[in-house]
């Protein structure tokens, strides 16, 4: 007991340790950010990976096979099994070692017969028994190895199903946007070239019904792609830079394209200038300082550079115009804002359940399709890997912004989002995932002939080696990228 709980302070004490750099990295981070980011990554993959390992688990013993370890997390250094070999809890239960290892970056089941993360060859000496992985036909151990991959897609189509089916979808019509588009500097819009104003046409030459159809920043991973924008009546077509999916990796760069122009209603922000003047929220501007707008974005510029002075208003409300003298603040605002309420109709789809389902396994199989393409790109050289791949400083972050915002909703849909990218990684043809495993199987099924002990021993030390290789490199990535 006592040394369990040195183990469990050892692993808090880590835990706070990166905390606490997270906090000191010049970043303004209050300590529960970091700790929230933290606790919402390790609560996602503790998830993920135990209903992964358990897609293992449940078919080796429904085919009788003997599994002598079930891990959350690792009890050894990954990927090395006789250094620091510890867990901070286990129980034997039947033949089966159950446990939750100190290392948080992934897990495992030790299934008797099979050379493993564990890389133990000594019951490869002995004859096989019937309980072992390498006694059972190979379908059957083809089953076991996929098995963590489907149920990684199997809750990825569960929880954006759910999501879809509690929430429903929100879009905004294009028959909204009568005003163009509005683009910020320092945007991947403005990296493009759109400029306010410009009037969406189409992308690769296809008119989308919906105006959020056009702001998927995944739409940089197709091949060929560009944008049909109408500027000053004429037909521009914009492609993406050299380069620009690196470029998204850049922290000054805003994650967006652009937002639709808006008529000129306002929101009023209570005690600043426009407020205590008499403007009230819902109103339409029609003049500042006798020019004529139609627009938010030509109030905004009207505003603009004229701290401390009077501003003449002319708005219209219940159909009259009506004057106002706003006196601007020492920053040249006056408390007005967009009214999104007044601007746009926005249009809301509910689904029942078999719908929900429909639209869910479209949303989760998009997630591997957009990561197919994202490696193309990599493959291609129009992307690098330093800048395209996130390791868990980086995703934890992604987690604690997107709860700020959307609660557990976004919880559950970045958990989705990774439990389909699990199922996408693992299922790739490398030695120590689950597709270098199947890929021998298939080999097997195919030739009749089981690959030797001796290479896939050392096709599994060089599948670790690459995958520790990777680990080291986005965990370095991540905590340089703090500083």
């Amino acid at each position: 007991m006592k040394h369990t709980l040195i183990r469990i302070l050892l692993f808090i004490a880590t835990i706070a340790a990166i905390a606490v750099i997270g906090y000191n990295t010049g970043r303004g981070q209050q300590v529960e950010t970091v700790f929230l980011s933290i606790g919402l990554l390790v609560m996602s993959l503790t998830i993920l990976v135990t209903l992964h390992e358990f897609g293992h688990f449940l078919p080796a013993r429904l085919f009788g096979m003997r599994v002598d370890k079930f891990y959350l997390f690792f009890d050894f250094l990954f990927p090395i099994p006789t250094l620091l070999n510890f867990a901070l809890f286990k129980k034997k239960v039947g033949d089966t070692e159950y446990g939750i290892g100190w290392f948080p970056m992934g897990g495992y089941v030790q299934i008797a017969g099979m050379i493993d993360e564990s890389l133990d060859t000594e019951h490869l000496k002995n004859e096989p028994q019937p309980w072992e992985f390498r006694s059972k036909p190979v379908w059957q151990r083809f089953i076991v190895m996929v098995g963590g991959v489907t149920v990684n897609v199997i809750l990825g189509v569960l929880i954006f199903t759910g999501i879809k089916y509690a929430t429903g979808e929100e879009h905004l019509p294009m028959s909204q946007v009568k005003y163009g588009i509005s683009v910020e500097p320092h945007t991947v819009g403005a990296l493009l070239g759109f400029r306010t104003g410009d009037e969406l046409v189409s992308f690769k030459g296809k008119a989308f019904p919906y105006f959020d159809d056009y702001t998927d920043l995944n739409l940089l991973l197709e091949d060929g792609a560009y944008f049909e924008v109408r500027r000053q009546n004429q037909v521009v077509r914009l492609a993406p830079p050299t380069g620009v999916l690196d470029e998204l990796s850049n922290d000054s760069l805003q994650k967006s394209f652009f937002i639709p122009e808006m008529p000129a209603f306002v929101t009023v922000a209570p005690k600043f200038p426009a407020e205590m003047a008499g403007v009230k929220t819902g109103d339409l501007v029609l003049r500042v300082d006798s020019v004529a707008v139609s627009t938010f974005s030509q109030v905004r510029a009207q505003l603009k550079g004229k701290a401390n002075k009077m501003v003449h208003l002319v708005v219209s409300r219940d159909g009259q115009e009506i004057p106002f003298d706003v006196a601007m603040n020492a920053d040249a605002k006056m408390g007005v804002g967009p009214n999104l309420d007044k601007s746009f109709k926005i249009e809301t789809t509910d689904y029942n359940l078999g719908q929900a389902f429909i639209e869910g396994s479209k949303a989760a199989f998009g997630v591997i399709s957009t990561n197919a393409k994202g490696f193309r790109k990599i493959g291609s050289g129009e992307a690098s890997v330093s800048k395209s791949i996130q390791g868990p400083v980086e995703i934890a972050a992604l987690f604690a912004d997107a709860f700020r915002a959307r609660g557990w909703i976004s919880f559950w849909t970045l958990t989705g989002m990774l439990s389909m990218v699990l199922a996408f990684v693992n299922i790739l043809p490398i030695p120590a995932l689950d597709g270098g495993h199947a890929m021998f199987l298939l080999y097997e099924g195919i030739t009749g002939r089981e690959p030797s002990e001796k290479v896939r021993l050392i096709a599994q030390q060089i599948g670790m080696v690459l995958v520790l290789g990777l680990m080291v490199f986005v965990l370095a990535k991540g905590f340089l990228g703090l500083f």
